[in-house]
């Protein structure tokens, strides 16, 4: 539990250490990342952060069907949020094709993608999340028919609850295998779906999957999101 401040940067400089030692160890580090108030606030700081940048390799989990220019793109807002950065100039982007026609096309295409350079099942390196106050992460809703996909990386998404209802998502294998997952939560919206994820071992939320089955986790959340808590971690669970 900290300040939005501190878990960005306390969230940069752990991804810094698994960079390094990644690229270390095979020559390049693989991380995909959220949208939303968590790219506000981590990916400025995370963009300035001592990564090696050139052997870094960035995926979406997922993305609105609308154009990079759009307000609502994750990606664009990502190149907004780390223009002029060493991240901006050196690392490898790989953004969802969202705005092309089909999008069943687009997310084979993408999970090819993904597969050409994590494997199958998908093991990025990290993967970076937010929360929805419906517990959702990445697109994947509760009670979509996207939750029990295990058959493929990336999922078209036609009817989202939340707007626009267009949208490719990773699935949550590959929000789950990767080897470090952090799960960032902000505001008191967070509070009730994040002591569910934590304390409900019953919570079939997107979220709760992810903290129960990931590898190794790291849920971070401000002080107004782990206000519903009994035992507030901040760290690895």
């Amino acid at each position: 539990m900290g300040t939005r401040e501190s878990i960005a940067v306390e969230v940069a400089e752990r991804l810094a250490e698994l960079a390094q030692a990644a690229v270390a160890a095979r020559g390049v580090f693989t991380m995909a990342i959220a949208g939303g108030s968590v790219a506000d606030v981590c990916l400025p700081v995370l963009a300035n952060a001592a990564l090696p940048w050139g052997a870094v390799h960035i995926f979406w989990v997922d993305e609105r069907a609308v154009p990079i220019t759009h307000r609502d793109s994750n990606a664009g807002q990502a190149m907004a949020l780390w223009k002029g950065s060493r991240l901006a100039g050196e690392a490898v982007l790989h953004p969802m094709p969202a705005n092309q026609p089909g999008l069943e096309r687009a997310a084979t295409q993408y999970a090819a993608e993904i597969t050409a350079f994590v494997g199958f099942p998908a093991e990025f390196d990290a993967v970076l999340l937010g929360v929805g106050e419906d517990g959702h992460v990445a697109s994947l809703f509760p009670h979509h028919r996207e939750l029990s996909r295990t058959d493929v990386s990336a999922l078209a998404v036609s009817d989202s609850p939340k707007a626009p209802a267009r949208r490719l998502t990773v699935s949550l294998g590959v929000l789950t295998n990767a080897t470090d997952t952090f799960v960032v939560a902000f505001g008191a919206g967070k509070a009730g779906v994040m002591r569910q994820a934590l304390e409900t071992a019953s919570s079939h939320l997107p979220v709760a999957l992810v903290v129960r089955g990931a590898r190794r986790v790291w849920v971070m959340m401000d002080g107004e999101a782990a206000g519903g808590l009994v035992n507030k971690p901040t760290s690895a669970v």
